[in-house]
């Protein structure tokens, strides 16, 4: 018993040295981190407010600026993926073992499945070889935070707990939903060419690459 005892206490006590004391005050208070008039820790933080005032100033031009061209892209992922990440790649420290990329090209639609609320679109690009090169989500569900992981003017440490910083990740694929994708009709688009600029995260254990379109245009538009 009193082995026991003396098993707790020690764990007791190396959980009280592992373990930061924050004040109260500093949770959700006037202390919290700020960046550009916003209170990531405050809980009135609103980020679907916040994504509204990023999107057109900062999120687009990031996106347009560092995109690559995708058959570019693709080929040196192929042939060399380690060099193309620390090229093309953004990835922050231990927020994520990914990194996330964005690209820009013209595709052809090889496949078209709606069954689900994750919709997808399975997409060769230029130039075309009828294999399909990435799946391009086209929801209404997205899947993974991509768009808020190749951000590199965010970060984890902006907040002072997961749920914004999760809820910043749901607003980012919502805003896609109502406009980029909103209001088009993919369910005949099979053999049909786009346009598209896309943010995708390299993710080697999963079924394939998955990318959320940032814009996307059809070519006979």
């Amino acid at each position: 018993m009193k082995l026991k005892l003396l098993i707790v206490e020690l764990c007791l006590i190396t959980l009280f040295l592992s373990c930061t004391v924050v004040r109260h005050s500093d949770i959700g208070g006037t202390t919290a981190v700020a960046k550009d008039g916003v209170t990531f820790g405050d809980s009135s933080f609103d980020a679907k407010q916040y994504v509204e005032d990023i999107w057109e100033p900062k999120v687009l031009p990031l996106i347009e600026e560092k995109a690559v061209d995708l058959g570019v892209l693709f080929k040196e992922l192929e042939e060399n993926p380690d060099s193309a990440c620390k090229k093309y790649g953004y990835c922050v420290g231990n927020e994520g073992s990914n990194y996330n990329f964005s690209g820009e090209g013209k595709v052809k639609v090889i496949s078209v499945n709606t069954e689900s609320r994750n919709g997808i679109l399975n997409v060769d690009v230029e130039p075309y070889d009828g294999n399909p090169d990435f799946i391009l989500q086209i929801g209404p569900v997205f899947k993974g935070t991509a768009m808020r992981d190749y951000l590199n003017f965010i970060s984890i440490n902006d907040f002072l707990n997961q749920v914004s910083y999760a809820k910043l990740g749901t607003e980012l694929n919502m805003k896609v939903r109502d406009t980029i994708v909103n209001g088009i009709d993919f369910s005949s688009k099979e053999g049909n060419e786009f346009y598209v600029s896309v943010v995708f995260p390299l993710n080697k254990d999963s079924e394939g690459i998955k990318a959320v379109p940032v814009k996307i245009k059809s070519v006979e538009e």
